[in-house]
């Protein structure tokens, strides 16, 4: 895991807005946690391929008590990474998108 710095879920307004299913995974009350259920959830909708896509990089928005978690890619890889959003009081997901 690579620590970020914290960022601003208002920032993710189009992902929010766009993501329509109800997941909700438990609170989250570290970043461990937050990875583990992020990686859950990433292998269910992506598949096993997401392996490939580590370390994650993990963002916390204090204010709205929300983690943000994505995928890297390997020096001089093309493609897209998996992206989430969850509420930490009880890990609901709030986003989750994949870039190409």
């Amino acid at each position: 895991m690579n620590r970020a710095d914290e960022f601003n879920l208002s920032d993710y307004d189009i992902y929010l807005e766009e993501f329509t299913r109800d997941i909700v995974l438990g609170e989250i009350k570290s970043e461990s946690i937050a990875v583990i259920k992020a990686e859950e959830i990433f292998k269910e909708v992506y598949g096993e391929s997401i392996e490939n896509k580590k370390p994650y990089i993990v963002s916390y928005d204090k204010e709205h008590d929300a983690w943000y978690i994505e995928g890297t890619l390997p020096k001089y890889y093309v493609g897209g990474v998996p992206n989430i959003i969850i509420r930490g009081e009880d890990g609901r997901v709030l986003a989750l998108w994949h870039t190409k």
